[in-house]
């Protein structure tokens, strides 16, 4: 992706500081657009990912990391437009149709109806007298209901922890308790393997479904419903299975005010893949992504006009502090079906304006396209 911004040098993109270098050991490297100083807030007035959806402004010029000539495009201005778009799966034609858009005002409502409906759970079923700063699992690929969750835990100061969606049972088990997980929010396939080691998660209380667990069908005479027979499993295991939707209704009918976070209060933890011993678990608050999210548009500034598709693994940071820099800027974010050999078709069809990568996903783009053409 080439830099638009002009105050960056890619013939001088980092400074030593003076005085830093040690025998053995290399000096301090600082970003060349500001050398004097680090910035912390570069854009005024949002200081957690709470300020980034409700009160975020578009910088139009970054000049020294610091933005200049603001104009304010939060989410009450943009409330109409296009915020997270998804394609739609047809079981009966086993087809995906064209991109579907949520606006910023619709995902207002249902991240603060999902909140509520945690907050709802975590007093009536897991009843635990904490209100705030615990922890909320999620397995899934990228999709709204990813954003929602991470919505939701800002505007309550509770805490995610994305697991990956390759993990093996162990893995999930050591994260689950290493992390005291409460809730896992997951997409309908991995129901039936948490379930299957339910006994082992012992924090684990509520299992959320991103899909309907009902396959719309009438069950044949003499079985039982997969809804009916996988929340029968999660009873007998202690465990309430519900959907995605049944919590945004709970939450409606039993609402919650807003608990903003601090700019020092946890907002997740990242764990590692754990391909070397148990993962380890990185503690990123919202200072931390405020800056890393506010320092990316210094290389790729958004505007509410941009379409972004989001593909990259949530459970990596990357990915998420791409889709909470597009919401930075109202940009509209676009999520492709969850399958990398399938992306160039979602591609095609979404349009998208920025497209974040990392060079082993372009090596696999590069080789399929020379298979279809010169080396057809």
């Amino acid at each position: 992706m080439p830099v638009k911004n002009s105050l960056v040098n890619l013939n001088k993109q980092a400074i030593e500081l003076t005085h830093t270098r040690k025998p053995g050991q290399t000096g301090i490297w600082r970003n060349a657009v500001a050398p004097e100083a680090l910035t912390v807030f570069p854009i005024p007035d949002v200081t957690t990912l709470y300020d980034m959806f409700e009160n975020g402004k578009l910088a139009r010029r970054i000049r020294l990391l610091i933005a200049v000539g603001l104009s304010t495009v939060s989410m009450k201005k943009h409330a109409k437009r296009p915020y997270l778009g998804h394609r739609p799966y047809d079981p009966v034609t086993d087809t995906y149709g064209r991109y579907m858009w949520q606006t910023y005002e619709t995902i207002a409502e249902r991240r603060t109806n999902f909140g509520s409906g945690l907050l709802h759970l975590n007093e009536h079923v897991i009843k635990a007298k904490d209100v705030e700063k615990w922890t909320v699992g999620v397995i899934a690929n990228n999709r709204p209901e990813w954003m929602i969750v991470d919505q939701a835990c800002v505007a309550y100061n509770l805490i995610t922890v994305p697991l990956y969606e390759t993990l093996g049972p162990d893995t999930i088990e050591f994260v689950t308790r290493h992390a005291e997980l409460r809730v896992i929010i997951t997409s309908s396939d991995h129901v039936p393997n948490l379930l299957s080691i339910a006994d082992k998660l012992k924090n684990c209380k509520v299992i959320i479904s991103m899909d309907c667990l009902s396959s719309g069908k009438k069950p044949a005479i003499g079985t039982m419903a997969t809804e009916q027979a996988l929340k029968a499993w999660a009873r007998d295991k202690n465990v309430l299975l519900i959907e995605f939707e049944e919590v945004e209704t709970l939450g409606k009918e039993n609402p919650r005010p807003h608990n903003p976070p601090k700019p020092s209060d946890l907002f997740t933890l990242s764990y590692t893949s754990g391909t070397t011993g148990d993962p380890k678990g990185a503690m990123i608050s919202h200072k931390n992504m405020v800056v890393a999210s506010c320092g990316a548009g210094i290389f790729w500034p958004l505007y509410h006009t941009d379409v972004m598709i989001s593909y990259l693994p949530l459970a990596h940071i990357y990915g998420r502090i791409m889709d909470w820099t597009a919401t930075l800027y109202s940009a509209s974010i676009g999520y492709f079906r969850g399958d990398v050999l399938l992306l160039l078709e979602d591609i095609s069809m979404l349009k998208p304006t920025i497209f974040p990568s990392v060079p082993r996903l372009l090596n696999k783009i590069y080789s399929k396209l020379k298979a279809a053409t010169v080396s057809a």
